[in-house]
């Protein structure tokens, strides 16, 4: 009787677990490589950046950057406090823009006060479904901190491979700096509503090219690159550059 009862126990027990979907989806903890997704499983994978302060440790999960390294070797600058920070000292470089509450921003602004330049955010997404994906949602806002001579822009690009020739090559979305300030020198509060705007949108990365080449969709598995650019505008001139934020990316593949 006693093993009668043992065996209906754990037909019992594996009929309980085979009912639990154990699964992870692209936006879990565990589905992307990258500490910021849905903790409910959903696909959107969701990016602040309020725990980072303006150093290459405190990078969300899944990104990372790139220089032109000959220039400097160390292109991070902190914290750049809209109240207290020098612009000539910090408020540049790779940093972490801040009107002095909890929100903080991705900050660049080549040329000072460090001798960044080619500066590169990038944030991988793998695809951790067993569905192939051509197409993503993606809302991201860009900022202005600092107005310079130069009224610069930010670009957002896609590729599914770092060192093939000609990644990159295409914009996905181009935004100028939003600010209506036109003085330079000035710091502006990049988290109001008048310096800042969001960008969205949806894309099929499928049909993006490289060298005349489609990418083709994103293969179960396969991770890919979204990658932020510090540009010129068009027009633009004068050697001060402004300082431009990225803040609250989403990007959602949309699965049939």
């Amino acid at each position: 009787m006693k093993t009668q009862y043992a065996i209906l126990i754990t037909a019992l027990l594996f009929a309980l677990t085979s009912c639990i979907d154990t699964s992870v989806n692209a936006g879990d903890e565990n589905g992307n490589g990258n500490g910021n997704g849905d903790p409910n499983g959903e696909l959107t994978l969701v990016v602040n950046f309020n725990d980072y302060r303006g150093t290459e440790a405190t990078l969300p999960d899944g990104m990372f950057v790139t220089w032109d390294e000959d220039r400097t070797d160390n292109p991070f600058t902190g914290v750049g406090n809209l109240n207290t920070s020098d612009p000539t000292e910090s408020y540049g470089g790779f940093t972490a823009f801040t009107a002095g509450n909890d929100d903080y921003s991705f900050g660049i602004r080549e040329r000072e006060p460090v001798d960044l330049r080619d500066s590169r955010l990038f944030l991988e997404f793998t695809n951790n479904t067993d569905q192939l994906i051509f197409e993503f949602a993606i809302s991201y806002d860009v900022e202005a901190w600092f107005i310079g001579d130069r009224r610069n822009r930010i670009r957002l690009k896609y590729d599914n491979d770092l060192e093939a020739s000609g990644s990159f090559d295409e914009d996905i979305f181009s935004t100028d700096n939003p600010s209506s300030e036109t003085t330079p020198g000035s710091k502006v509060n990049g988290s109001l509503a008048a310096n800042r705007v969001t960008v969205s949108g949806t894309i099929d990365v499928s049909e993006l090219e490289r060298e005349g080449q489609t990418l083709g969709p994103v293969s179960p598995g396969a991770t890919v690159y979204f990658r932020w650019q510090f540009s010129n505008a068009d027009g633009d001139g004068g050697d001060l550059r402004s300082g431009l934020a990225i803040n609250n990316i989403s990007i959602t593949p949309i699965i049939d």
